[in-house]
């Protein structure tokens, strides 16, 4: 009975252009509804789907830059073995 009631939300025009067009939901009630359903139905592959589009707006390049902790002296980051990376989501 539960999934009916949630399938009536999730299987709306607006949670699908979520779904399709990947971007982020300015709808507080469209999160909601993919909210409740990745948790409520999280055996189903809807659950993914939903989780999945909650995600994306998150996800963004970036740049990181490792630097090992060494002594209190004042040095580049680059002279104490610094690496950068430029990283995409999903790599």
């Amino acid at each position: 009975m539960e999934d009916q009631y949630l399938a009536q939300d999730y299987f709306s025009d607006e949670v699908a252009r979520v779904l399709a067009f990947r971007r982020q939901s300015a709808s507080q009630r469209r999160n909601a509804i993919l909210w409740e359903v990745a948790e409520k139905l999280s055996e189903r592959k809807a659950a993914i789907h939903a989780r999945i589009a909650l995600a994306l707006p998150l996800m963004r390049e970036f740049k990181l830059l490792d630097v090992p902790k060494t002594s209190t002296t004042f040095m580049s980051a680059s002279d104490i073995g610094g690496a950068g990376a430029h990283l995409r989501p999903g790599s």
